[in-house]
């Protein structure tokens, strides 16, 4: 390790502390050099040990150009394809071809090794290609290719593989004859004085230093939830420090669970699939539709009634194509509020979809009434009211203004 790696070294261990032997060696797995880097890594530990955090500042530090692909959120092959040469910049006619599907009769893994393969030629040092949640594609021929990437293309790509899943268990053991082992490294949970350390990180402004890790230390050795409470309570006083900032350190609407965001939006769809009736659908998401107004106090009453007898008699059943017209509406209409690119409903996106869909039923969230050999498929929505709100805001959407009972 050279004088510049020492320095770059020293600065991470001075932002991560707790994680000094890890950096340690990720720095001499990638180092500055631009020609020298191990073409594959395997990063495993609990969750909450920074690995993710630690690894994309490592590669900051020194410099690589690096594209970043969780699969939680790419829950296809080609999704995650298309992302890693997206970001690592493969010429525009090239990417659109890949985009189209009109890359001649090849598979996707085979057009990625093509892109790759020229991409090689004009590169100047080393990239970096990061898969967090790594165990979601174990089983998948991606992953096999990935861990081979510089083998097979020639690319100077390392490819950091994340998981909470060591590379020894068996979800990483079904093709030894076509993956190639790759180094491991890995991230313990933080001991008490580690946490300290991190948490000392964050002392307040004129603060003495020594003062404010004696206090985090007697805090955290206590076992007692309500002297922590009261300890804080007296930190907050004295530092002014917002009691919303110390209430919680979870943000309202985050999720227990990790889901695809498609699958938070089916999940919505459901929920106003089982409350609403079939003829509001197109009132709430057909722009063209005219909305049609209740005339005379009488008319309101009814209408108030009804819903409060719809909301007694809980969620109905809903067929598969109300759901997918709920989805795709809910969908267009928070494109609309975020002025993003709407989402067109292409053959291969909606074969994603009715993935995640048999994987909602797998985990229990929706319930498949009747059989698929029946004209028109039925489902119940077991998401509950809580669920429902913190899934819309975690995607942004004002749940009431879709859920009206009537």
């Amino acid at each position: 390790m050279n004088s510049t790696e020492r320095q770059v070294l020293e600065r991470l261990q001075i932002r991560w502390p707790g994680r000094e032997q890890q950096l340690a060696t990720l720095v001499s797995l990638f180092g500055l050099d631009a020609n020298e880097a191990v073409p594959c890594t395997f990063v495993y530990g609990a969750s909450s040990t920074g690995k993710t955090c630690v690894i994309r500042d490592t590669l900051r530090e020194l410099q690589r150009q690096v594209a970043y692909v969780s699969a939680t959120e790419s829950t296809q092959p080609r999704q995650l394809l298309q992302s890693i040469l997206r970001q690592l910049q493969v010429t525009k006619r090239k990417c659109s071809e890949l985009l189209a599907g009109r890359c001649g009769s090849s598979d996707q893994t085979s057009d990625l090794l093509v892109q790759l393969s020229d991409l090689a030629a004009r590169q100047s040092s080393w990239a970096a290609i990061i898969v967090d949640h790594a165990d979601r594609i174990a089983d998948q021929t991606t992953m096999a290719v990935l861990t081979r990437l510089f083998e097979l293309t020639g690319a100077k790509l390392a490819v950091v593989f994340i998981s909470q899943l060591a590379w020894g268990s068996n979800a990483f053991e079904h093709d030894l004859l076509h993956t190639t082992r790759p180094a491991t490294v890995h991230f313990p949970a933080y001991s008490l004085p580690e946490l300290t350390k991190i948490m000392a990180l964050s002392a307040p402004a004129g603060e003495e230093a020594a003062c404010y890790i004696r206090f985090l230390q007697q805090a955290m050795r206590s076992l007692s939830v309500r002297v922590w409470q009261q300890a804080g309570i007296g930190i907050c006083e004295r530092w002014q420090i917002p009691q919303e900032a110390t209430a919680s350190s979870q943000p309202s609407g985050a999720l227990d669970f990790e889901l695809p965001f498609m699958s938070k939006f089916l999940l919505l769809a459901a929920y106003i699939a089982a409350r609403n009736r079939a003829t509001l659908d197109r009132r709430l998401f057909d722009p063209k539709a005219k909305a049609y107004r209740r005339k005379g106090a009488l008319a309101q009453d009814r209408q108030v009634e009804t819903a409060r007898e719809a909301r007694l008699q809980g969620p109905g059943l809903f067929a598969l194509e109300r759901l997918l017209y709920v989805f795709w509406g809910l969908l267009r209409c928070s494109c609309d509020d975020t002025d993003d690119e709407p989402f067109s409903p292409t053959d291969e996106l909606s074969a994603g979809i009715f993935t995640q869909i048999s994987s909602l039923v797998s985990l229990q969230l929706l319930t498949q009434v009747n059989s698929d050999a029946d004209l028109e498929v039925k489902y119940r929505c077991n998401v509950s009211d809580v669920l429902a709100h913190k899934i819309a805001s975690n995607v942004s959407i004002q749940l009431q203004h879709y859920v009206l009972y009537v």
